[in-house]
C-alpha cells in the first residue's frame, strides 16, 4: 500500500512538474475589426520641406467589416486643416488609394504635429472609430517647435468611442531604429501595454517576430533590434488599451535616409477581446 501510495505520489508531481516546465499556450491572432492609414511618402523628422502644397501618398485599408469609413482629414495638433469626404466598407477586406494634398503655404514655419484620422462615425456596434496620428513635419524658415512636445519622433494609433486613445510614442531619433540600434518606446493615453513586432501579418493571422518581450504600464522602455533585420523590414509598435482595442504604429526601418518614408496607424477593435501574442 506505501509503494502504491509513493508509485501515485510520484506520477503526480512528475505531471505537475511537466506541466510548469511546458511553454504557455499558443493560440491563433485574433485583431478584430480595424483599419489602417499609410502614407506611402511622409516627411522624416527633421527633413525640411517648403511652405507650399505638398502631396500624400494615402492609402486607407478596412478589415473585418466595422463599418463605413467616411472621411479623411489631418490637423495641425488639434486644428483640423483639412477633410476629405470618402466612402470605403464595411467589408472583409478593402482599400482605396489617392493623393491629398496640403497646402502649407499659411502654415508658420517650424515644426508641427500632424494628425492622420481616417472616420469612421458608426461601427458594427453604433459606436465611433478612427485612427490617430504623431508625426511631424517641419516647414522651412525656421526651427520652432509649433506643437509642445519634446523627445516625441512619431507614433499614433486609436480612438474608440467608450474606451478612448490607444497611443504608443517613438522617443528615440528614426537613425536609432536600425539593425543592432537600441531605441525607447512608451505607451499613453489609456494605454497601459506594448510590443514591438518585425515584419506583421496579421492578416494572416501572424505579429511576425517579436523584438524582446512586451511591458506594462507607461514608462520608457529600450529595445534592441535584432541585427538581422534590413532595411525594408517593418517595425510595429502595439499599444493596447484594453483586452478589446488597440492602436498600432507602424513604419519601414531604414527608410528616412532620403527625407522621406512610409508610415502607417491602425486602429483595432474586438469585442471578445483581442488575442495577440
Amino acid at each position: 500500500m506505501k509503494r502504491r501510495l509513493a508509485f501515485i505520489v510520484s506520477v503526480v508531481l512528475a505531471t505537475i512538474g511537466a506541466s510548469l516546465a511546458s511553454p504557455p499556450p499558443t493560440y491563433a491572432l485574433e485583431e478584430g475589426a480595424h483599419i489602417h492609414v499609410a502614407i506611402a511618402n511622409h516627411p522624416a523628422p527633421g527633413a525640411v520641406i517648403a511652405r507650399a502644397p505638398y502631396t500624400f501618398q494615402v492609402t486607407l485599408t478596412e478589415h473585418g467589416g466595422t463599418g463605413r469609413i467616411t472621411s479623411f482629414r489631418v490637423a495641425d495638433y488639434s486644428t483640423v486643416k483639412k477633410t476629405q469626404s470618402v466612402s470605403l466598407g464595411p467589408c472583409a477586406d478593402c482599400s482605396t488609394s489617392f493623393n491629398f494634398t496640403v497646402d502649407f503655404s499659411s502654415w508658420t514655419c517650424g515644426e508641427h504635429e500632424l494628425r492622420w484620422t481616417a472616420n469612421i462615425p458608426d461601427t458594427f456596434e453604433g459606436k465611433r472609430q478612427f485612427t490617430t496620428s504623431r508625426a511631424y513635419v517641419t516647414l522651412a524658415g525656421c526651427s520652432t517647435n509649433r506643437h509642445g512636445r519634446t523627445g516625441w519622433y512619431a507614433g499614433g494609433g486609436s480612438w474608440y468611442e467608450g474606451v478612448d486613445y490607444s497611443i504608443v510614442i517613438l522617443q528615440s531619433p528614426f537613425a536609432n531604429v536600425r539593425p543592432g540600434g537600441t531605441s525607447k518606446w512608451r505607451v499613453q493615453s489609456s494605454a497601459n501595454r506594448g510590443c514591438l513586432f518585425v515584419n506583421p501579418d496579421a492578416h494572416n493571422g501572424s505579429m511576425g517576430s517579436q523584438v524582446g518581450s512586451c511591458w506594462s504600464g507607461q514608462s520608457t522602455v529600450s529595445r534592441t533590434l535584432p541585427s538581422t533585420v534590413t532595411t525594408g523590414d517593418r517595425l510595429a509598435a502595439y499599444s493596447e488599451d484594453s483586452p478589446s482595442h488597440a492602436g498600432l504604429f507602424v513604419h519601414k526601418i531604414g527608410d528616412a535616409s532620403d527625407g522621406r518614408m512610409w508610415m502607417e496607424w491602425q486602429s483595432w477593435w474586438r469585442t471578445a477581446g483581442l488575442r495577440v501574442p
